[in-house]
């Protein structure tokens, strides 16, 4: 990963037409408020807002009141491409870092001693740390990982996650769908069926009764039904053919 260029809005502007990078641009508002809109999401950017634009990715913004920002042009990032990365608040003070860094790279290009590549990656490295923070917040993301360790829970459903986490059930079905393509519960169905093929493929001892409950189902009929469903084969016969 490499600091490529910056750029820098230094009069308060109105209006910036649709274009869009050949590389990752990390733009940070130095200024006021704007409706920024792009091919992946559209959005309400303020002062001290951090935002990850991958490459090739169209983007504007409008403003009332008037807007600055500052970019950052960067080679690679290990990152989704197929999404906006956000971090918001002016307390992280971006725009004061951004501004020591870009002072730093302007030294280095004029041939003066600075330290531009340490404080380039210290940079890189507390975005990353901070984006990955943030994920832990989302919503989808908690449930997601609560579902991945207690999918052996037959009570689980998406009512119980709602009165877990504190929230509506449909707003939780909904904001999951969005993340990952299916609801709550179809994403629990298919973690219990690959758990449950796994441990007929290699936990041998352990009789189908003894599968079903500790992928989360009470009911050995049920279960198998529900197996064969999804597969296209009953657990025992799934068992003899892997």
């Amino acid at each position: 990963m490499r600091i490529l260029e910056f750029s820098e809005i230094g009069k308060v502007l109105y209006r910036w037409n649709p274009h869009s990078h050949i590389y990752w641009e990390i733009l940070v508002v130095t200024y006021g408020e704007a409706n920024f809109t792009s091919a992946l999401e559209n959005l309400t950017i303020n002062s001290g807002d951090l935002i990850i634009i991958p490459p090739d990715i169209e983007h504007s913004f409008a403003s009332k009141k008037g807007y600055k920002d500052r970019s950052i042009y960067i080679d690679r990032l290990d990152l989704d491409s197929g999404r906006l990365h956000i971090i918001k608040g002016e307390e992280k003070g971006f725009p004061d870092l951004t501004k020591l860094l870009m002072d730093a790279f302007q030294k280095e290009k004029e041939g003066v001693h600075s330290s531009f590549e340490e404080k380039s990656k210290f940079f890189i490295r507390h975005i990353m740390n901070l984006l990955s923070e943030e994920e832990e917040n989302v919503l989808s993301v908690k449930v997601r990982k609560y579902i991945n360790i207690n999918f052996s829970d037959c009570n689980l459903n998406e009512k119980y996650l709602a009165k877990h986490f504190e929230y509506n059930e449909n707003y939780l079905r909904r904001s999951f769908k969005e993340e990952y393509g299916l609801t709550p519960l179809q994403y629990l169905s298919e973690v219990r069926i690959s758990q449950a093929k796994n441990l007929l493929r290699f936990a041998k001892k352990l009789s189908i009764g003894e599968i079903n409950r500790q992928v989360g189902f009470v009911d050995q009929l049920y279960f198998s039904r529900f197996f064969k469903k999804h597969t296209g084969l009953s657990p025992s016969e799934y068992r003899v053919k892997f």
